[in-house]
């Protein structure tokens, strides 16, 4: 029982920083800057791939599956409710937040001016900079992370089944 459960943690910590490796050779090798949304999604995967590995480790430990699985679910379930956030700010149902917004003063200093543009996030979180099929990134990273929770409590139910 607790080798399949294993297998299933380090199947989601795998999930978790392949998600992670895509965004990052999306960025780098194609151009795609990430907003500060972007940053937080990849922020819970990565805590997603640690809680899933510390689980693993301790597994043993554990008197109920409930909190390895609970504590997967909500992490996925917060993964989803940011993405869907951010595809509600990317079709402009939501208002930007203020740490995706740029605000540069204006000034008669050239030098000042310069560095309040360099110290501005890279990206803005309202701008798509990539689709496929009319779906942007945060709208895929919500319906996959959707999948992995629905993944995640189905597996839990399968769990707990086969061990009474």
């Amino acid at each position: 029982m607790i080798r399949k459960t294993s297998y299933f943690f380090i199947f989601l910590a795998f999930v978790g920083l392949s998600a992670v490796t895509l965004a990052w050779v999306g960025e780098v090798y194609f151009n795609l800057p990430p907003c500060q949304l972007c940053l937080y999604q990849r922020y819970l995967y990565i805590a997603l791939a640690a809680w899933c590995v510390s689980c693993v480790l301790f597994l043993k430990y554990f008197k109920s599956m409930m909190v390895p699985f609970m504590g997967s679910a909500s992490l996925l379930l917060g993964q989803a409710m940011v993405a869907f956030y951010h595809v509600g700010i990317e079709k402009k149902i939501f208002d930007l937040p203020s740490t995706c917004q740029s605000f540069v003063k204006t000034t008669t200093n050239i030098t000042k001016m310069t560095q309040a543009l360099l110290s501005q996030p890279i990206s803005r979180c309202d701008i798509v900079p990539w689709t496929f099929l009319g779906i942007s990134m945060a709208g895929y990273n919500a319906l996959f992370a959707l999948a992995l929770f629905a993944m995640t409590i189905g597996a839990f139910y399968s769990f707990n089944r086969q061990k009474t």
